[in-house]
């Protein structure tokens, strides 16, 4: 069963239409990233930078959720491996650390801003994805188009700045177990022999 969805969603002058549920989603939210915010200044010379040293992303600093040490890498002008070729391309990497053996599912979002009316685009691909223990990145090629995040009126690149968030939800791939068995409750009966002779 195939299900036809048109959602119309806008913040400021940007606005799109929701329309293939295969794809990323894309809402505004007021509420900021609960888990990381990462603002550049200079943006523009940071991608010049970027293309002088045949740089294909940049990654932030770390942080930390679930005990788990992530960074956000961010393709300025789109990861062109996996079709982002005219896009910003985001990335969420799980970085590795001594001692870690287990693997892990998380679910991810991420954020940018759209300055003029102090909302967030959010951007999620529903489902999870899995990480295992050497470490590897996911995320969205297609995050946002490269004009329409360039476009100063749209409100996500005003006087060179730009604001980036993500949040990643994790859950084991090591579920803890535990059983119960019912075990059938045995009546105890006590039986005491009296004299016969007091019936008498």
């Amino acid at each position: 069963m195939r299900c036809n969805i048109k959602v119309t969603c806008n913040a400021g002058n940007y606005s799109f239409e929701f329309t293939d549920p295969s794809k990323p989603v894309r809402t505004f939210r007021t509420r900021r990233p609960c888990h990381f915010i990462f603002e550049i200044d200079n943006y523009k010379q940071l991608v010049e930078s970027m293309e002088i040293a045949n740089l294909k992303y940049f990654e932030t600093p770390d942080f930390t959720v679930g005990d788990e040490k992530w960074s956000m890498c961010i393709y300025p002008n789109g990861n062109k491996e996996r079709q982002g070729s005219d896009y910003v391309s985001l990335y969420l990497k799980r970085l590795k650390s001594a001692g870690r053996s287990k693997e892990a599912n998380a679910s991810m979002k991420f954020f940018i801003l759209e300055q003029n009316s102090d909302e967030y685009l959010v951007i999620e691909d529903l489902g999870e994805k899995h990480f295992d223990v050497r470490g590897r990145k996911w995320g969205i090629a297609q995050a946002i188009a490269l004009d329409d995040f360039t476009d100063k009126d749209n409100g996500f690149l005003v006087d060179n700045t730009c604001t980036f968030g993500a949040e990643v939800f994790i859950t084991s791939a090591e579920p803890s177990y535990s059983k119960m068995s019912l075990v059938n409750s045995i009546s105890n009966y006590f039986f005491k022999i009296v004299d016969e002779s007091s019936f008498l």
